[in-house]
């Protein structure tokens, strides 16, 4: 209240430790991000091509009729509309019907570059200023250096060719299992890293994902991963990792490649993998709309077999320039699906990815946005019977790497090593 905070750190290793803490955004900053997340859900643009024979025309679409500023305060629009809400999940998605052209043309997606002046709008000078500030880190607590001796901790000995030190917690961490997750107190960290390693403190991860140990894991397996490119890059590290074929990443670079349904099967090992992106909105560069299909709409179709099916689901990234009150519907449709999974098939483990962090600077995808998603996400999928919320929210956060809504491999690494755990039997 008086612009005084108090942190409490567990330090977890001994020898010296350089305490940082930075800010992310003021206090105005947020207000300011979150006036415009709420009255505004058309931060961003995108465009559909309407086709006939070899003529095409390029029409505006987005989740609600209302493109414009004036359009949304009035909740009234002129131009005819294309409505192609989904008729199962009620998801809306709507675009301009061009002249001359039939709804039934629409053929392909594309997002668009066009600048609504939203935030000129929305935004003063300065609070734009505010938001695009960079993490600011607070100098005296930064300066500060603790010493820490070893305590009444469980400690581990991690042997590497530089030093020898120990790794601690408060008690002995139980195995990974999805089916009996200890309860998580959201407002502590997942883990740490040491030397390049994620030590997870919710359960123990020691484990090797070697592509002996991921074949032996993985064999018979079918893996449906359902929704953003931070999910993809699970999706192809696991196919290089398996090592029978080697990606093209070119051909995956494809925009209408990337959309659709990409499928990789390892013969020796009966083991396949998908990959599908998420349906609207999303902010692919030109894909065909017989190819966006809706995350619940998939887990109602896709074939499983109890134990054998595995499903990986992310939805945030491209919902951070929507409400969230629209991304909480369109979550509670995937968590309807996932019941109704279960009912079919009780066994098989569904595990939900958090919200990667962004690099600063993104005034449109500010990580606030992103955190609040995460927010969503835990009160909506932890607890649920054989679901897991994968935090990687700190896997991202605290990797000298950097943040980036795609990070380096190694955090990949590490975030398959405790995928794997839950997964995978020592």
């Amino acid at each position: 209240m008086n612009g005084s905070y108090t942190a409490r750190f567990t330090l977890r290793w001994t020898g010296n430790h350089r305490i940082s803490v930075k800010v992310m955004h003021s206090s105005e900053a947020v207000s300011a991000l979150r006036r415009v997340s709420e009255n505004f859900p058309t931060r961003a643009s995108y465009d559909g091509f309407f086709w006939n024979g070899n003529d095409v025309t390029v029409s505006a679409c987005h989740i609600t009729p209302y493109f414009y500023i004036k359009e949304w305060e009035n909740k009234s629009y002129v131009a005819e509309m294309c409505n192609f809400t989904d008729p199962i999940t009620g998801a809306p998605w709507y675009c301009t019907k061009p002249a001359n052209f039939s709804c039934s043309s629409y053929g392909n997606h594309s997002y668009s570059m066009r600048d609504n002046n939203i935030l000129d709008i929305f935004l003063s000078k300065d609070e734009k200023e505010e938001i695009l500030k960079r993490p600011s880190e607070i100098a005296s607590i930064g300066d500060a250096i603790a010493r820490v001796k070893t305590a009444l901790l469980f400690c581990f000995l991690i042997l590497d060719s530089l030093q020898t030190m120990s790794t601690c917690t408060s008690h002995l961490l139980p195995p990974c299992d999805i089916k009996f997750q200890p309860e998580q107190n959201q407002n502590i960290v997942a883990g740490f890293y040491h030397r390049d390693n994620w030590i997870s403190l919710n359960c123990d991860t020691h484990i090797e994902t070697n592509t002996t140990f991921l074949s032996n894991c993985l064999q018979n397996k079918t893996m449906y991963f359902l929704g953003d490119s931070t999910l993809r890059q699970w999706f192809v590290y696991l196919i290089e990792k398996l090592g029978e074929l080697k990606i093209d990443l070119k051909l995956m670079e494809n925009a209408s490649f990337r959309i659709g349904m990409d499928y990789w099967k390892s013969r020796a090992l009966n083991t396949s993998l998908y990959y599908h992106h998420h349906g609207f909105p999303n902010t692919i560069y030109i894909a065909s709309t017989s190819d966006i299909h809706y995350v619940a709409n998939m887990i109602d179709s896709l074939p499983s077999d109890g134990q054998n099916t595995i499903f990986f689901i992310s939805l945030a990234a491209h919902f951070t320039i929507t409400t969230s009150e629209f991304f909480h519907y369109r979550i509670k449709t995937v968590k309807h699906a996932i019941l109704r999974l279960h009912e079919r098939s009780p066994d098989i483990p569904v595990l939900v990815k958090s919200a990667n962090t962004r690099a600063p600077g993104d005034i449109l995808r500010p990580n606030w946005f992103h955190d609040q998603l995460n927010k969503f996400l835990s009160e909506e999928f932890v607890g649920l019977p054989n679901v897991l919320l994968v935090d990687v929210w700190n896997m991202t956060i605290g990797h000298h790497t950097g943040w980036a809504i795609h990070p380096a491999n190694i955090v990949i690494e590490n975030e398959i090593k405790l995928v794997m755990s839950y997964l995978c039997k020592p």
